[in-house]
């Protein structure tokens, strides 16, 4: 015989909306012995209907027992078996491998984030130089500088000729004269680099240029080139800046500094050197040349 606590049953059983007739027949009892355990007044009952009555609660034994026979219930469990598990210590039991898989997942992307190679951040820039103009059919030189900070990188260099303008020589192959847009690739360039072509215009419309320069280290990164767009044409040799028909001292140090040991640029520095050199300079339209005019 064991005591049970009829308190707890009909609380079982009302919390699973069973009632005392269902009890009654799993047990094989009647609904009056059912009512007389709930109430207390029978609360010693067989082992084997006490058996019962937890398996019809879907609950263990214990459960359903007066403190004092929960103990004893406890003590008499047969060495190396575990006591009966329910309620939240089995939600997470069964919760436990989906536990160690989270925890596993972790650890993984801590140790992979830990020995993966950063991706070096890409700084690149581009700006192009021209002149500020250029005479109608006369070469002028364009400067596009790449600069990256980054390791060692390769990188696709674009201009977007204006309507009309010829490339006469470049720092790459020539390309048909036809397309209207130059492309060069540059092989594994660091730090800053000048790439420089010559060019003429038909005029008398001004020019305006647009181009990028476009890499790839892990992903794709392009910029568009800065710096001159403009270029207006005017009868006036491209080095005098102030177009006043003399080179300044200023003025051919800009050529030094800016356009005479860029590659792709075959400037006529003699040319420039010998109006420097003289009183002034003037555009020969029939001879189509530029004329040095002398001291007196």
């Amino acid at each position: 015989m064991v005591r049970i606590d009829g308190r707890l049953v009909r609380q079982l059983r009302e919390e699973k909306g069973l009632t005392q007739l269902y009890l009654a027949t799993a047990v094989g009892v009647t609904t009056d012995t059912v009512s007389r355990w709930e109430n207390r007044h029978y609360q010693s009952v067989k082992m084997e209907n006490a058996q019962k009555v937890a398996e019809a609660l879907d609950v263990e034994l214990a459960a359903i027992l007066e403190v004092k026979e929960r103990g004893e219930q406890s003590e008499k469990t047969e060495p190396g078996q575990p006591p009966p598990v329910r309620g939240n210590l089995q939600k997470f039991l069964a919760l436990w491998p989906a536990f160690l898989a989270l925890v596993f997942m972790i650890a993984a992307l801590v140790v992979y984030s830990r020995f993966q190679e950063p991706v070096p951040e890409i700084i690149l820039t581009a700006t192009r130089k021209t002149p500020t103009h250029a005479l109608p059919g006369s070469p002028f030189p364009v400067v596009i500088t790449v600069e990256t900070r980054s390791t060692p990188l390769s990188v696709v260099i674009r201009e977007a000729l204006p309507p009309g303008v010829r490339v006469t020589s470049s720092f790459a192959p020539p390309q048909p004269e036809a397309k209207s847009e130059w492309k060069w690739v540059i092989r594994h360039m660091s730090g800053q680099q000048h790439f420089g072509y010559m060019a003429t215009a038909p005029g008398p419309e001004d020019l305006h240029f647009h181009g990028s320069v476009t890499t790839r280290e892990g992903r794709q990164k392009e910029v568009v080139i800065g710096g001159s767009q403009a270029l207006i044409m005017a009868p006036f040799h491209w080095a005098d800046s102030n177009r006043d028909g003399m080179i300044s001292d200023e003025e051919i140090l800009v050529v030094y500094d800016d356009f005479a040991e860029v590659p792709g640029l075959s400037v006529d520095v003699e040319l420039v050197e010998e109006m420097w050199m003289g009183s002034g300079y003037r555009w020969q339209s029939e001879k189509g040349v530029f004329e040095v005019t002398p001291w007196e």
